[in-house]
């Protein structure tokens, strides 16, 4: 496997953990931030049901304030209609206070002179439960019989004489619950509805002209009786999918629903993950870029101290150049050193051939070095004239063949016999042994000799042979 591979491998198994734990961060911050929005679509829709209630809340008062009216309770109704009818205008988007009875008939509505003809009211069930509960309450959309037109009615009971006499209500067009809604500053693209106890749409920020007095849809309507108050996902008015809150008040069991599109929710944290994900792959980029760059630092290093092992293995000296890589450098300082010091050790063993080598270039005595099969693999500049060979024709072969396989009268000298021969396969040395040698002609030269095996750490390599010349000697000495 290269350098590179082994570099990315590492990048990567650091990269890999730190990614993961980065995806599962991105997963969560993504679910906490859409958690905390939806939470505060929660909210929003909370803050509007308060709102609503507080409205309802005020009224309220100012009924029970009525209520308490001692021309009611002295029966003078025609007071307590001019009461009415003076209090009226100071309650927003209320256009009528209505005083019913028991049995479901007006006996003053602010709508009408009083006196009139008095007839049912729109919603007696309302009235009833008013009544019954002698409790106030917030009635379901519904249609006056006077003018025929939808109102919410907010209504208290009356007790006379312990007895709960009347329900005393205050009408509101649905038009002043729809400014109401209005006026929580609801943005463009959320899609806010409040639907009354029997899940009829009472206002809408978007087709409340078409949607009045219509049905809620099966999901809101579902979604708001299992619980007062959460968010969920559906197509609660059609369209796109959106996100839901509502929120069911627990006096008047209206419910206030906003919708957001999943789209709308979603964009912002998808962008903020986007922008996060952009800057992880551009410090990943950033971190393998900056990998490959002290990768080829590293393999460019490599590559020199590779180059010079190989030229220093041809023998050659190599320049090499310092790394930036510090124990990189390291390994070129000492091989450095060790170049330096082979220098050294060429130069010393250089010298010393050299002088090896005038030493026997200048000696009278013939000198053979063969190795450890008995061929020659030296042979001095003495012993080439002395014998009559050229180097070509001597090194190589076997020296005993060569100058020692024969006696003078021709007779074969098998090599078993020959003193040298045993020297090498003995390890013994031999000192002046007197001898016959044979030159490349045939003639012969007698020879005083020494010869010791040669060892490198213990192991023998070849042996050592001097051989003089005495021939002249000899035939000096020899009597006429």
């Amino acid at each position: 496997m290269k350098l590179r591979s082994h570099i990315l491998i590492i990048t990567g198994v650091t990269l890999l953990p730190l990614l993961a734990f980065v995806w599962v961060t991105l997963v969560l911050h993504f679910e906490t931030g859409r958690e905390t929005q939806l939470q505060n679509l929660v909210g929003t829709a909370r803050a509007l049901s308060l709102a609503l209630d507080k409205d309802f809340d005020a009224r309220v008062a100012a009924l029970k304030t009525l209520a308490q009216s001692e021309r009611l309770h002295a029966g003078d109704l025609k007071s307590f209609y001019d009461a009415s009818k003076r209090a009226l205008p100071d309650h927003e988007g209320a256009d009528a206070i209505v005083l019913v009875d028991s049995n479901g008939d007006q006996a003053a509505n602010t709508r009408r002179p009083f006196g009139e003809s008095r007839s049912q009211y729109g919603d007696p069930v309302f009235i009833r439960k008013v009544i019954e509960s002698r409790r106030p309450a917030v009635s379901n959309l519904f249609a006056t019989r006077v003018v025929q037109r939808p109102v919410v009615s907010i209504g208290v009971p009356v007790v006379v004489d312990g007895i709960t006499k009347y329900a005393l209500t205050m009408s509101l067009s649905p038009a002043f619950i729809q400014r109401l809604l209005e006026q929580q500053a609801i943005p463009t693209h959320w899609l806010s509805t409040i639907i009354d106890a029997n899940k009829i749409i009472v206002a809408r920020t978007r087709d409340m002209e078409r949607l009045l007095g219509k049905n809620a849809s099966p999901s809101l309507t579902a979604k708001s009786a299992e619980n007062s108050e959460g968010w969920w996902i559906g197509q609660p008015f059609g369209g796109e999918t959106s996100y839901v809150a509502h929120r069911r008040s627990s006096f008047s069991g209206w419910t206030v629903a906003i919708a957001v599109p999943v789209s709308a929710v979603n964009r912002p944290l998808w962008q903020a993950l986007g922008f996060i994900v952009g800057g992880i792959v551009f410090f990943i980029l950033v971190t393998l870029g900056a990998a490959l760059l002290y990768w080829r630092r590293i393999a460019s290093s490599i590559t020199a101290l590779s180059d010079a092992a190989k030229a220093i293995g041809q023998g050659a000296t190599p320049q090499i150049e310092a790394s930036p890589i510090l124990e990189l450098d390291e390994v070129r300082k000492v091989i450095e050193t060790a170049l330096g010091e082979r220098k050294k050790t060429g130069d010393q063993l250089r010298y010393e051939a050299l002088l090896v080598q005038k030493i026997t270039e200048s000696v009278a005595e013939s000198i053979f070095i063969t190795d450890s099969d008995g061929h020659a693999t030296f042979a001095n500049a003495a012993a080439l004239r002395t014998f009559g060979f050229s180097a070509e024709e001597l090194l190589g072969r076997s020296l005993h063949e060569t100058i020692h396989d024969r006696h003078p009268d021709g007779r074969p000298f098998p090599k078993g016999k020959c003193a040298f021969a045993q020297t090498r396969t003995r390890g013994r040395m031999i000192r002046n042994h007197e001898d016959i040698f044979l030159r490349k002609n045939g003639t012969t030269v007698i020879v005083e000799c020494s010869q010791a095996p040669l060892e490198v750490d213990g192991r023998p390599i070849g042996t050592l042979l001097i051989a003089r010349d005495i021939t002249e000697h000899k035939n000096s000495t020899q009597p006429n």
